[in-house]
């Protein structure tokens, strides 16, 4: 029979100790990087439109020959068109001639309650922000059913 003296248990005790504390501290470390993962969205190109020209709104300067990388509908760099090549098969669009612009505001336009089909042929031309000159409430019910994402 082994006599385990007092020395031994408390040393015993702190080595459990410490073990108890690594093991904790990787169980942390592990959960913070699945939440991290798990939250950062994918930086991956999804698409490229190459070879355009960006009005950026910043200044009066046209930026001619640019390709914009897109990832998940984000904007994820513009660059010169020399210095990008769809090394990945990434899906492309030919800007070529066509000019890009973040989004156009209509800031005088008239409808009723029966103009319901004037806001998608404005969005399909880039309109994205409009100013209703009369006010109802059918213009209130449309703004108050646009999600904001």
């Amino acid at each position: 029979m082994t006599d385990f003296s007092l020395w031994e248990s408390q040393n015993y005790f702190q080595h459990s100790d410490i073990l108890l504390k690594r093991f904790m501290k990787q169980i942390v470390s592990t959960c913070l990087f699945l939440l991290v993962s798990l939250c950062v969205k994918s930086q991956a190109v999804t698409l490229a439109i190459t070879d355009c020209n960006v009005i950026t709104m910043q200044s009066n300067i046209v930026l001619h020959h640019q390709t914009i990388l897109i990832s998940n509908d984000n904007v994820l760099r513009i660059l010169p068109s020399t210095q990008w090549a769809n090394s990945q098969n990434i899906r492309t669009v030919d800007g070529s001639g066509k000019y890009v612009v973040p989004s156009l505001a209509d800031m005088h336009i008239h409808v009723n309650e029966y103009s319901n089909w004037v806001f998608d042929i404005l969005l399909s031309y880039g309109v994205t922000t409009i100013r209703v000159m009369a006010g109802n409430e059918a213009s209130l019910k449309w703004r108050d059913s646009v999600k904001i994402t």
